[in-house]
């Protein structure tokens, strides 16, 4: 575990209403870009579960001959990314049963959603099936099994409790990838310390829809956990709290 100083971007992304989610270009699609060279066939890119759509309209300036697709179960969702770029194509689907023909791209992403799905098995197999061959899938997530020290987890153990049945664990989440047939899977984690100043998380707390972990806990669990750090924000003895965050990123290619 490394302590550095705290990069919110990054940090935001593990929030999955995060004001930074996306709004940079995603580099591993260029370094797919990049290891692929010049073909062809035309390009195409999917994001599942792709929320508001910021990381395909950051990925876009880059790659402006592709066809881009985003898809999310939510209408709501879909009806603000189309505000943004009617360039992109904003389709209504559940990402375990992606609606697309075989062999139908050439780079899937699906960023800090994984844990949302009900089908887990269904999504990988899916996107195994709408990969072109030497495409590539890459997810981006938090890893709640090597992060017990998350700021969220200390204000609201339930959430810790709950995270622990939605996420699967990095060995689980690499059997699942070689089991339908991915290869050159590999997984970055990045794990590090950071001091979270507790008035500037109240605020965020406070906002409950800002993390699918507040959401997730009763609101018994909520209300305690957000009563607990009014009093530490309050009494001005705790400043701030040394957290931690392991963030992941697996990379898996359709041979």
């Amino acid at each position: 575990m490394v302590s550095q100083r705290v990069n919110y971007d990054l940090i935001a992304h593990a929030y999955d209403s995060g004001p930074h989610r996306g709004k940079e270009v995603d580099p591993n699609l260029l370094a797919y870009l990049a290891e692929r060279g010049e073909t062809a066939d035309p390009l195409r890119i999917l994001d599942l579960c792709c929320g508001t759509g910021n990381q395909l309209i950051a990925n876009q300036p880059h790659v402006s001959a592709a066809t881009l697709v985003g898809l999310d179960l939510f209408a709501g969702m879909l009806q603000n990314a189309q505000q943004k770029s009617e360039a992109i194509h904003w389709l209504q689907g559940d990402s375990a049963f992606p609606p697309f023909a075989n062999d139908s791209f050439d780079y899937v992403s699906n960023q800090f959603s994984f844990h949302h799905v009900q089908d887990k098995v269904g999504m990988i197999e899916g996107v195994h099936r709408v990969l072109r061959r030497n495409g590539r899938f890459v997810m981006q997530n938090i890893a709640p099994h090597k992060m017990t020290g998350w700021i969220y987890y200390h204000y609201f153990p339930t959430s810790y409790t709950l995270d622990l049945d939605h996420y699967l664990t990095l060995d689980e989440l690499q059997t699942m990838l070689a089991k339908t047939g991915f290869v050159n899977i590999q997984l970055e984690c990045n794990h590090f310390t950071y001091e979270q100043e507790l008035a500037q998380f109240l605020v965020l707390a406070e906002t409950r829809v800002a993390a699918s972990q507040l959401m997730a806990i009763a609101d018994a669990d909520y209300e305690a956990g957000l009563a607990r750090l009014m009093t530490d924000v309050n009494d001005h003895l705790i400043p701030s709290y040394t957290s931690e965050i392991c963030l992941i990123t697996l990379h898996a290619d359709k041979k």
